[in-house]
């Protein structure tokens, strides 16, 4: 039995229309440690924690930390450069999940890059 009468006995058109995997974003694996702060939590109370990137993506940065923040928070992060000034990003948590012992993983969609220093 060929491929295709195969394929029309099971009500498919042919074996190779099937779409392709999607392919992943662009970007890369980056470990570099970071610091992380959300801008809106109670009590107007800015909290802090530290953590390590794992993905740097067009507009997005996936990271690990010790605090998880939730979807939609408003977040800093705080990004050391080897031989230059560091830089402060801003962006929005779009996931978090726990992904082991106080560790928690966080994707962060980019809003604006150049904002006021991180101060506490």
């Amino acid at each position: 039995m060929t491929k295709a009468l195969a394929a029309q006995q099971m009500g498919s058109a042919s074996f190779g229309s099937v779409a392709p995997p999607p392919r992943r974003e662009s970007g890369r694996a980056c470990r570099t440690p970071c610091r992380v702060r959300c801008l809106e939590s109670l009590l107007n109370a800015r909290r802090a924690t530290l953590g390590e990137t794992t993905w740097l993506g067009p507009g997005v940065v996936t990271l690990n930390a010790a605090e998880g923040f939730d979807a939609g928070s408003r977040v800093e992060i705080f990004l050391p450069r080897i031989g230059g000034d560091p830089q402060c990003v801003y962006g929005v948590v779009t996931r978090t999940r726990h992904v082991g012992l106080g560790t928690f993983e966080m994707r962060v969609a980019l809003a604006a890059e150049a904002g006021p220093r991180f101060t506490d």
